[in-house]
């Protein structure tokens, strides 16, 4: 069984609230939702809300992403945070994008969730291939590892 996952993203919390209120009382919305009630495929879970703490989504959004969630006690959050410029610098030299999220609303805080922006399958491929054969890749994970630890991995692809 695999998720369906509706993902917005605001310039502002304040803007995210208006829409989410909005799109909460549209009648289109209301149907969709008694549909997957009618009939679910799964779960319903969230809404969780995270804030974007480094880096930002591609313009226009990439068609695939790949969202890694680590435990992250708080105490390691600013030392993690300060790989992701490492990161970043590593993986642009692939054009792959990527991103932090915190946890702002949701059921586990000692989380961060990382996630890697691709043009396609394709290239997905392509990169994982360099990005796992390249030294200074793995020493970044290595460093990463001693403060927190990987708890899930997912792709999400544009449908």
């Amino acid at each position: 069984m695999g998720d369906l996952v509706l993902m917005s993203m605001y310039e502002s919390f304040s803007k995210g609230a208006t829409a989410f209120q909005s799109f909460s009382g549209d009648p289109e919305m209301a149907a969709l939702m008694d549909e997957r009630s009618a009939s679910p495929a799964g779960e319903f879970r969230g809404p969780n809300l995270f804030r974007m703490a480094y880096g930002a989504p591609t313009s226009p959004p990439r068609p695939i992403l790949v969202q890694r969630m680590y435990h992250m006690p708080r105490k390691n959050l600013a030392q993690a945070l300060e790989l992701a410029p490492e990161l970043d610098k590593l993986t642009k030299n692939l054009d792959v994008s990527i991103g932090v999220g915190l946890p702002m609303l949701a059921t586990d805080h000692e989380m961060m969730g990382v996630v890697y922006r691709f043009n396609s399958l394709d290239h997905w491929g392509t990169a994982v291939d360099s990005m796992s054969q390249d030294p200074e890749f793995a020493a970044l994970v290595e460093k990463a590892n001693n403060l927190g630890a990987i708890k899930s991995s997912r792709m999400l692809m544009h449908i």
